[in-house]
């Protein structure tokens, strides 16, 4: 688990929009993606729901990336039936996967519908049997939740790599989600922080906040300006 950095946007990219932040993470995410391709033959990729991440992966050219060396996982889930609007591999599925004309990528379902419980062990299964997850793009909420991880509790103590959710206090309660374990261990983790909506979420980690977000660490930040107060030097 990596060290906590004092200056957690140290290096971050700053934009003047936020459609100029998807963009730039698409592009981002294209360029690493093939390099670990290239250096290792695959590349596993992490992705969590939301809006933010859903448009960033509509940007992607699908025409630049060998999909089939490439394996997608969610980040988390909603314990509701599969095909629900609400579902997460429903949006990834069509924000990217439907527009990938070649064979591949392999990407990886949380069976949510199973319950929190019987999902997690299953999953946590499956992944076992792949290789370790190279890259995390995961968005953040306004309470600075990342993937269904909305307390720092058991930050330090829980091993597993997928936990069962019970509490969510965003509905449906029940959730699956990668631990904080499995997430601080991936070497690239992005998070984009775009809009009016998270300035009090950057106040917040700006003062050194413990929030779920900041001791996940991201590696690669992306903000607009309208998430920093007009700031571009932080």
């Amino acid at each position: 688990m990596p060290d906590q950095n004092p200056n957690l946007f140290l290096g971050a990219t700053i934009c003047n929009s936020a459609d100029e932040v998807f963009t730039k993470v698409a592009v981002d995410l294209t360029n690493h993606v093939n390099q670990l391709i290239a250096l290792n033959g695959s590349c596993h990729i992490v992705l969590s729901g939301g809006q933010s991440i859903t448009k960033i992966i509509s940007l992607i050219d699908t025409a630049q990336i060998r999909w089939e060396s490439v394996t997608i996982s969610l980040a988390d889930e909603r314990c509701v039936p599969v095909g629900d609007a609400e579902r997460n591999d429903l949006a990834i599925q069509r924000a990217l996967i439907s527009r990938i004309t070649t064979s591949g990528p392999k990407f990886l379902n949380i069976p949510a519908e199973l319950g929190p419980i019987e999902a997690a062990n299953e999953f946590e299964a499956v992944l076992s049997r792949q290789s370790p997850v190279d890259i995390a793009l995961l968005g953040v909420g306004e309470d600075g939740h990342v993937a269904s991880l909305f307390t720092t509790l058991n930050f330090n103590t829980n091993t597993r790599r997928v936990v069962p959710v019970f509490d969510s206090p965003k509905a449906p309660q029940h959730r699956v989600s990668l631990s904080f374990n499995e997430l601080c261990n991936v070497p690239r983790r992005i998070i984009p922080l775009t809009g009016h909506n998270k300035r009090g979420l950057f106040v917040q980690l700006c003062k050194g906040i413990p929030l779920p977000v900041a001791l996940f660490m991201p590696t690669d930040w992306y903000l607009d300006t309208d998430a920093t107060d007009g700031r571009h030097d932080i």
